[in-house]
């Protein structure tokens, strides 16, 4: 305890803008010996470097070039030499990362749209989540799970043993064959990656969500990867200008991918986006009530995440019902070692800005479908053109709610 008082009494005004401030609020009460960081670092990976974090006593090092930095696990009796390293630029936590999607319910309803003939054919999207369930709606009369990959239990064929991943790419790809087209996805032949970070309980951390990341930036050409679906984050209390989790998206945007993120469910709170979808250029997608009649009046879900982030920046850019939506349920016991069984419950309905952010993501693969060279800035801004004003604040709204039809059926350029 005197080493850590010793070390925060130390700390420069220089080494307090390279270090997250959590570190230094929990140190005092983290129970464990061990404490996992990220290292953002100038300059190019290095095994000298690399050495010379094992010297500290670090270990599970593992390095990623979208951040140029490391995750690994630090002896907190070192947190001092590593932040006096030359060339380090920032040091946080490894934070955990949670799902958006609230509790079930019995309601059903899909949300449906008509299709014009525009199905996302041949537009390949990676979803990052829980995992993706080999549904009949997803794998018959063709299988669009076109590639999965498991950053938590390494398994190498699809599965899903929480559920939140596959109803998520039920509303982005389903094809309704189980229900006879009563629950179809938004763009029902859309190619789909699935890239497992969240474990069981819908709980990853950063370290997993970079590895997806990083897979996507080495493996896009390979598969022709044109949209990142990414539906759960983080919350931080504070402003935190080097978050990795921001900075790898904005890598992937300015590699010309289109990333689309849940803002959250921690609203009506203000500032209260959660990362990644603070970064000011992915597509941050709220919800609102979808309606039960005919001019009802709309309204954001409370459950939604405000903003503004924390940089000023307006949050969510539109928003899409997202409570009581049906799509695809799964076995969360299957695992692809053992014979798949047939599913008592092929559909349920979930709550979350995840499920807005899933039927965003088949939107812009329609887009992509009907307009191929699309850049990520011009399906924004005809996402953006194509949504109607609940005249609510644009901090709970963004520029309102988004319609598919008017998307689909109009020129933006």
């Amino acid at each position: 305890m005197k080493n850590i008082s010793k070390l925060l009494s130390s700390l420069t005004i220089i080494h307090r803008n390279k270090i997250e401030p959590c570190i230094l609020w929990g140190i005092h009460e983290y129970p464990l010996t061990f404490i996992p960081l990220i290292l953002q670092v100038k300059g190019n990976y290095s095994e000298s470097f690399e050495r010379k974090l094992k010297r500290m006593g670090c270990k599970d090092i593992t390095y990623f070039p979208i951040i140029n930095g490391y995750c690994l696990s630090a002896p907190i009796s070192r947190i001092k030499d590593i932040i006096n390293i030359p060339i380090l630029t920032y040091l946080s936590m490894n934070h955990k990362v949670f799902a958006f999607m609230n509790d079930t319910s019995s309601k059903l309803g899909a949300y449906q749209v008509n299709q014009y003939g525009i199905t996302g054919r041949n537009v390949t999207i990676a979803h990052l989540d829980t995992g993706i369930y080999p549904h009949e709606d997803l794998i018959r009369p063709k299988n669009r799970i076109l590639f999965f990959k498991d950053f938590i239990n390494h398994a190498t064929r699809p599965y899903d043993d929480n559920g939140h991943g596959t109803h998520c790419a039920g509303c982005i790809a389903g094809n309704g064959i189980s229900s006879k087209g009563q629950y179809k996805g938004i763009a029902p032949d859309a190619l789909l990656i699935g890239l497992k970070c969240l474990d069981e309980k819908g709980t990853g951390d950063i370290k997993t969500t970079l590895e997806a990341l990083q897979w996507i930036l080495e493996n896009k050409e390979q598969y022709d990867i044109q949209i990142v679906h990414i539906p759960f984050g983080y919350h931080t209390s504070y402003p935190f200008p080097q978050d990795p989790l921001i900075k790898a998206v904005e890598r992937l945007c300015q590699e010309g991918l289109i990333v689309i993120c849940a803002a959250g469910n921690n609203g009506p709170l203000e500032t209260s986006i959660a990362s990644p979808a603070t970064s000011k250029n992915v597509i941050t997608v709220g919800s609102c009530l979808k309606p039960a009649y005919k001019n009802m009046p709309q309204s954001v879900c409370d459950f939604s995440s405000r903003g503004p982030t924390f940089t000023g920046e307006s949050k969510p850019n539109f928003v899409v019902p997202g409570k009581n939506i049906t799509s695809l349920y799964c076995d969360p016991q299957y695992h692809p070692s053992k014979k798949k069984d047939l599913l008592s419950i092929p559909y349920l309905s979930f709550s979350g800005t995840s499920v807005s952010s899933s039927i965003t993501t088949g939107a812009v693969a329609l887009l992509l479908e009907k307009y191929p060279d699309y850049t990520p800035d011009e399906v924004k801004l005809a996402l953006e053109m194509s949504c109607k004003s609940l005249h609510l604040g644009k901090n709970a709204q963004g520029k309102g709610i988004l319609d598919i039809e008017h998307l689909l059926t109009h020129e933006f350029k």
